[in-house]
């Protein structure tokens, strides 16, 4: 079976989109468009995304959580064409979030950071509608020692969608939790997914569902992928193939390797997870057809 290489940027056609929230997205990126120009910042965002009222967003604002161009700004900022605003829809501290012994798969553990290969169908930290069984509840059991200790997000440097398998790197101090956001921010972190055609789809960038948009865009959704496949599967002739997909019941994409500098140490780590027996088992039954 042949292996597709594809590369993921940003296209602004996807751009004007209201953005509705939800457990598997909490990250938003956008480009002011001419009609948006002079709008306030926080103005701007309420207008984008669906269910965050604008003193929520000012909060956001005032705390760091958004940035334009890379920089920080006020809520009163009037954002001028092209201005890149990207924002972390940081979740409300839940009263009842507790640590849960759910299990891990750990690949690789120092005292700085531990690498975790996720599974689908666990949502990486609590979210609307969300207060338990994530992967944040998870970490706060089985660590002693995190960043953002006490948050819904302990440890938590980046995510996955819920329906992803694959790596994630957490970090255990607050220089080392600066340290690895710095290089995502910045571009620096290698993250290699594989995604059905079948792709091995580098990621450029971190933006919200950013692989399963630009397949979708371009006619070959992720099998799977219910929120974008526009049901797709379900036209496919092969009845025993779309009794296949039903079954795996996720989405085909699984972020295989990781790479980054070590927070301490200054060292290029890289980290693969192959990809989990049921994405292999549906490959082997399309080989034997």
């Amino acid at each position: 079976m042949r292996v597709l290489r594809a590369f993921c940027g940003y296209n602004r056609d996807m751009n004007d989109q209201k953005l509705e929230v939800s457990p598997d997205n909490e990250t938003a990126s956008f480009e002011v468009s001419e009609t948006d120009a002079g709008t306030r910042l926080d103005a701007f965002l309420a207008s984008r995304i669906d269910g965050w009222s604008r003193a929520r967003l000012q909060r956001l604002i005032d705390s760091g959580d958004v940035l334009v161009n890379g920089k920080l700004a006020k809520p009163s900022y009037k954002v001028s064409a092209s201005d890149q605003v990207e924002v972390e829809l940081i979740p409300a501290p839940a009263g009842n979030f507790t640590p849960e012994n759910i299990p891990l798969e750990i690949v690789f553990e120092d005292d700085h950071v531990i690498v975790i290969n996720k599974p689908a169908g666990l949502v990486v930290h609590p979210a609307a509608g969300i207060h338990s069984g994530t992967l944040a509840n998870a970490l706060a059991y089985h660590f002693q020692q995190l960043s953002n200790a006490g948050s819904v997000r302990p440890g938590l440097v980046h995510r996955l969608d819920k329906d992803t398998s694959g790596l994630l790197v957490v970090a255990k101090t607050e220089t080392d939790h600066e340290n690895l956001a710095d290089q995502f921010r910045a571009r620096e972190v290698f993250k290699s997914y594989v995604a059905f055609t079948l792709l091995e789809v580098e990621l450029k960038t971190g933006r919200t569902h950013q692989i399963r948009v630009h397949l979708s865009w371009l006619k070959h959704p992720v099998v799977g992928d219910e929120l974008y496949g526009a049901g797709r599967d379900n036209n496919l002739r092969d009845v025993h193939l779309r009794a296949q997909i039903r079954k795996l019941k996720r989405q085909f994409l699984h972020a295989e390797q990781l790479g980054f500098r070590h927070p301490h140490t200054g060292e290029q780590v890289r980290f693969v997870a192959s990809l989990p027996a049921e994405l292999t088992g549906l490959l082997e039954k399309l080989d034997t057809q």
